[in-house]
């Protein structure tokens, strides 16, 4: 599993400030035919998971389009797939934790996801944990 974090991107390279402390946002995994990416992103850079997929997917030089809402990323390559998606929240202790599902992506396996994430100390949490 390979993390993508976008809360330090978020943070320190798009607005110039440290990370809070306290943090929360929504989370998406994508596979393609070689990797799987758990990709985190903060509250205050993404609305829907939608938006997520989309600059991860793009980055990555697979191109589509959100709806009008911006609920939804159309893309056309049968080497990606969006396994779901969900929720997280980190504390000043270090804890992330993981919950719920996306709306539009649905869910994912949140205990075998927290033991992967857990084992790379995403976020720089010092563990993970569920709901």
């Amino acid at each position: 599993m390979n993390v993508v974090d976008y809360v330090t991107v978020y943070y320190e390279v798009l607005r110039g400030q440290t990370v809070p402390g306290e943090v929360d946002g929504k989370f998406i995994v994508l596979a393609n035919d070689a990797e799987r990416f758990a990709v985190l992103a903060p509250s205050a850079m993404c609305v829907f998971h939608a938006q997520i997929v989309a600059r991860f997917l793009s980055l990555n030089g697979v191109h589509g389009s959100l709806n009008t809402k911006g609920d939804r990323f159309a893309f056309h390559d049968s080497s990606w797939s969006i396994e779901g998606g969900g929720h997280w929240e980190r504390d000043d202790d270090g804890l992330l934790r993981i919950f719920g599902e996306s709306e539009v992506y649905g869910g994912i396996e949140l205990e075998v996801l927290a033991g992967e994430l857990d084992a790379d100390h995403a976020l720089g949490a010092e563990r993970v944990r569920l709901g």
